[in-house]
């Protein structure tokens, strides 16, 4: 009697790279079509998804020409269809589940790749039992860990459900809306205008900085600056600030807008005697940053290189894929678990060993101390990017951008094991003319974490450091010597780079004014997730809705435009944050994915209900918005003013409206629906169509 013989284990993995390296360390050599085989198993991949949702079309017949009767259109029954392009890989994984008993996940371990694999899973109609592989590095010893602890199915399946409620939002809010705002406003040939769960959010972000700064109307204020000097005994100097009192503040951060009151301050000073209040010097300590996830990798990569969001994930997708140089890069978190102090020394050796210009900084190190990186209640689903212990890699196999990038990452790591930064403060506080005059000053006395990241600041949003400030005495008399009143002025706030655009779309939730709202947002809600939000700037560059200007994004005139078209909800990037909000208490199991999707039906049918044309609408940009909307990639031109026009019904069709144009002849009056084959059209009477 024949013994049976089960089936090699299926281990499904995201991308060929990653399936080569996971096969070579479990021992499946042989190569197939499409697959490598060997010790008991089968590896496979799938190029990212390869399945994609069913066009609108597929569930509505004659659904073009595009109107807003039409819609919403809401699947019954959600229907995915393989990808063209990958239609051979599709079958060949299709055929390996028919055989396969026992399946390991090993996409990448976010909602994203668990998404990728279980849509496959369920398309094929997958009955076999299911492990998760959970990687965090393609080196050896990462994967070899991480086969020792494969994880129950069971237990990443929410992710897919958070992955799946993601892909289904996106598809009911952007094609919907999409279609809706496309027949209302896209001229005939001028294709789509794009309206997205993520990508519309966000361009709001920069139309309201850009439109900030435009109406930001500066304020002048003025600084009053004196030099102090020693009486007696060593001659010292100081510079002192005026501390304006509050009779003199003139706005919300205690400036003096009243040059006057300045020079007569000054002018008092003049021969008048001065003593010293006080002198204080307090020792001070800074804890190192943390190790960078991807958003802050980012946002300084582009800050110090001028590096584009997309361009920091290829590079760090590529150390982590290519090099085995650096652990998983699409993390959203900071932190490091406990566990991994274990590897602290081994890890420093190694970094000694790949470069050994490092090794004097290395010598420094202590990989005994502590720093706030370490904390289990801190994790998310990944830890903090960090170098791995291949001792393989090669700084001279990389590019200088690789070069770049891994030197960050590998520095805020090595800045743990330095100490905290301690510094002196000094403060002094001077007397004349019954007016107070302060200087601040630090001193550092052990660099500590500032021998690895020397250029980075003692504190947020802090001026570069002041120098120590001389010796004086409390009760010390001192002499006004000379003074300088400096012109200022307020400025306005940046415009966003990819760097800071993208830390405002992790960070809503901090930068709400709105209380009940910010209490209901978790603080770490945001907009899109670590591995989409590059994606979604270039999505909006490509589609002409943002515009780089040497390192900044600035909206076009197309951006602004479909802006103001919109429903409020759609680009409201506080709405977008409850949405991932949602999407994380649905990987987490605290909600479901039909109450999620029913909750987004219902926000869908509210804002087609309010893109209905009335005869009562007065606020709604019309033709100037729809030119600048339909205008060609070359056109540039400045942001139309706002020239309210009013709508009224057409009597002739179902669903379009009259609009105000301007022809060789004058205004008239024609239907949006004219390209649907609606000819109705009428003169101008004062503002008005002339129907009678």
């Amino acid at each position: 009697m024949a013994l049976s013989v089960a089936p090699p284990t299926l281990v499904l993995c995201e991308k060929p790279s990653q399936g080569r390296d996971i096969a070579r360390v479990i021992g499946a050599r042989q190569r197939r079509e499409n697959y490598l085989e060997g010790s008991g198993y089968r590896v496979t991949w799938c190029v990212g998804h390869l399945l994609e949702q069913a066009p609108p079309e597929h569930y509505a017949a004659n659904l073009r020409p595009w109107r807003l009767s039409r819609l919403p259109i809401l699947p019954q029954q959600w229907q995915l269809q393989p990808r063209a392009a990958v239609q051979q890989q599709f079958a060949t994984i299709a055929h390996l589940l028919t055989e396969a008993h026992h399946l390991i996940i090993a996409t990448d371990a976010d909602r994203e790749g668990e998404l990728i694999a279980r849509e496959l899973l369920t398309h094929c109609h997958y009955r076999g039992t299911i492990e998760r592989l959970w990687l965090s590095a393609l080196d050896d010893r990462s994967i070899e860990r991480a086969f020792a602890q494969l994880r129950p199915g069971t237990q990443s399946e929410p992710l897919y459900y958070a992955g799946l409620g993601r892909q289904r939002a996106d598809w009911l809010l952007g094609m919907n809306l999409t279609m809706a705002i496309s027949a209302l406003h896209a001229a005939p040939g001028s294709g789509a205008l794009s309206v997205g769960r993520v990508q519309t959010p966000t361009l709001k972000l920069v139309v309201d900085r850009d439109r900030e700064i435009a109406q930001f109307v500066p304020v002048p204020y003025f600084l009053l600056r004196v030099q102090f000097n020693s009486v007696s005994g060593e001659p010292r100097t100081v510079w002192c600030d005026w501390q304006v009192p509050k009779a003199a503040q003139g706005d919300a951060q205690g400036r003096c807008l009243d040059r006057q009151r300045v020079e007569r301050v000054a002018a008092q000073l003049t021969g008048a005697p001065a003593t010293v209040l006080s002198r204080s010097e307090t020792p001070k300590q800074q804890p190192p940053p943390l190790c960078l996830s991807l958003s802050e990798l980012q946002k300084r990569a582009s800050a110090r290189f001028g590096m584009s969001a997309k361009r920091v994930l290829e590079v760090a997708q590529s150390l982590y894929e290519r090099h085995k140089a650096t652990s998983y890069p699409r993390s959203d978190c900071g932190y490091l678990p406990t566990s991994m102090r274990a590897d602290a020394a081994p890890l420093l050796a190694t970094l000694a060993a790949i470069d050994p210009q490092l090794k004097p900084l290395i010598e420094r190190c202590d990989a005994n101390a502590r720093s706030p990186v370490w904390n289990d209640a801190k994790l998310t689903a990944h830890h903090a990017i960090i170098p791995t212990l291949n001792r393989q890699v090669s700084l001279a196999q990389m590019s200088g951008e690789e070069q770049r990038i891994y030197d960050l990452i590998r520095r805020h790591y090595l800045a743990q094991f330095l100490g905290n930064h301690h510094y002196m403060a000094s403060q002094l506080l001077i007397a004349s003319v019954d007016e107070r005059f302060s200087a601040s000053g630090r001193r550092t006395t052990e660099p500590g974490w500032h021998h690895a990241l020397s250029d980075e600041p003692i504190a947020p949003q802090q001026s570069p450091p002041e120098p120590p400030i001389p010796l004086f005495e409390p009760g010390e008399a001192v002499t006004p010597a000379e003074h300088r009143i400096d012109d200022k002025q307020t400025t306005p706030p940046p415009h966003y780079s990819e760097g800071t655009l993208i830390a405002a779309m992790k960070g809503i939730g901090r930068q709400l004014t709105d209380s009940k709202l910010k209490a209901i947002l978790r603080e770490t809600a945001g907009i899109g997730t670590e591995a989409t939000r590059a994606a979604i700037i270039e999505t909006l560059l490509q589609r002409r809705y943002l515009a780089r200007s040497g390192r900044k994004l600035i909206a076009t005139d197309r951006g602004r435009a479909l802006i103001e078209v919109v429903p409020e909800m759609i680009k409201d990037p506080a709405t977008t944050a409850r949405w991932e909000q949602a999407l994380d208490d649905v990987a987490s199991g605290r909600l479901t994915l039909d109450h999620f999707l029913a909750s987004q039906v219902a926000l869908l049918q509210q804002m087609l209900t309010t893109l209905q044309p009335t005869a009562s609408t007065t606020d709604r940009p019309e033709a100037a918005t729809a030119a600048v909307l339909n205008r060609s990639p070359t056109e540039q031109r400045p942001e139309p003013a706002a020239t309210p026009i009013r709508r009224f019904p057409c009597p002739h069709c179902d669903d379009g409206y009259l609009e105000r144009r301007q022809g060789s002849r004058g205004p008239f009056w024609g239907c949006t629906n004219y390209r649907y084959g609606c000819r109705m059209s009428c003169g101008d009477d004062q503002g008005r169509p002339r129907l009678g």
